[in-house]
C-alpha cells in the first residue's frame, strides 16, 4: 500500500503525472486539479512515476517528497559508454584467489534496486556466499547431484581436480524470490543482468552459474546449505571475483534476427 500526497500550491495542473501513472490512480478534474481516485492505495504500485515526472516536485510518495529524490541526470555520452560496456563484457572462468570486500559486493547489488520488476513487486532477494571455502563446498554438492542423476563426465572432471561448476570463484551471488511472486524468474534475470554489467564496469569478472542454478532447483541439500527461505526459488546465480586475464578485443557476433511489423 502506497501513499501519494499532492502539493496543490506547487502543482501547475499540467496533468503529466496522470498520463504516466500505469494504474491511472491520478486524475485531473474539470477544474484542472489533480487528485487520487477512491481506493487508490490498493491499486497504486508505488513505482514513483508520478513524483519522478512532476516538473514542480509537487508529489510525495510514501513520505518522500519530489525534491528529496535523486535527480535523473542524463549523461550525453551514456549511450556510447553503455554500448562499449555491453560489448566488452565476457564470461570469466579464471579468477584470482583474492576476495572482494563485502562492502563492494553490497554496493554492486544495491544498484539492482532500480531494476524493473513486475508490478513493482521488488521481490528479488539476494544471498552472497562470501567464503571461497563455502563456494567450493557448494560446487561439490552440485557434483553430488550429478552423481545422483547419473551424469558422469562432469563428475570425472571434478575428481581430476577441475572445477567446471563454479570455476574456483571466490564468491557466488544468488538471486531468489518467493515461488508465488509474479514473474520471479524474469525479475531475477533482469536484476542479475544489471549486477553482471555493474561488476564488469567495476573491474570484476562474472559468469552465470548454470550448473549450480539447475542443481539448486532440484537438490534439497543445496537449499539447506544456502539457507534458502521456505517457498523461495533460486532464479539466478553469478560467480564473481577478480579476473586472472583481461580481454583485449571484442569478438564478432551474428547480426540480430529482427522482424519489423507495420
Amino acid at each position: 500500500m502506497s501513499t501519494i500526497i499532492i502539493d496543490n500550491e506547487k502543482c501547475r495542473r499540467c496533468g503529466i503525472c496522470s498520463q504516466v501513472c500505469p494504474m491511472r490512480v491520478l486524475r485531473m478534474d474539470e477544474a484542472g486539479k489533480i487528485h487520487t481516485v477512491d481506493g487508490y492505495e490498493l491499486l497504486c504500485l508505488g513505482c514513483g512515476h508520478c513524483a519522478a515526472v512532476c516538473p514542480e516536485a509537487a508529489i510525495s510518495v510514501d513520505g518522500v517528497a519530489g525534491e528529496q529524490m535523486e535527480p535523473a541526470v542524463v549523461d550525453p555520452n551514456e549511450r556510447q559508454i553503455f554500448e562499449q560496456l555491453v560489448r566488452r563484457r565476457r564470461s570469466i572462468r579464471a579468477y584470482k584467489p583474492d576476495t572482494v570486500p563485502a562492502g563492494e559486493l553490497q554496493r554492486l547489488i544495491d544498484v539492482t534496486r532500480w531494476a524493473p520488476t513486475a508490478k513493482n513487486s521488488q521481490a528479488v532477494c539476494w544471498t552472497v556466499i562470501q567464503s571461497p571455502e563455502r563456494v567450493h563446498k557448494l560446487a561439490g554438492m552440485v557434483i553430488d547431484w550429478f552423481r545422483e542423476i547419473g551424469v558422469t563426465g562432469i563428475v570425472k572432471a571434478w575428481e581430476a581436480g577441475k572445477d567446471i561448476i563454479l570455476r574456483n570463484a571466490p564468491h557466488l551471488v544468488i538471486a531468489h524470490a518467493p515461488g508465488d511472486a509474479f514473474m520471479p524468474e524474469t525479475d531475477c534475470a533482469i536484476a542479475m543482468t544489471l549486477l553482471d554489467l555493474a561488476a564488469t564496469a567495476s573491474g570484476l569478472g562474472t559468469c552465470w552459474a548454470g550448473f549450480f542454478m539447475n542443481a539448486a532447483d532440484a537438490w534439497a541439500p543445496i537449499a539447506r546449505e544456502i539457507k534458502l527461505p521456505e517457498n523461495h526459488r533460486v532464479c539466478g546465480a553469478l560467480m564473481i571475483g577478480y579476473p586472472v586475464y583481461h580481454f583485449k578485443r571484442v569478438p564478432p557476433r551474428n547480426d540480430c534476427n529482427i522482424t519489423f511489423l507495420t
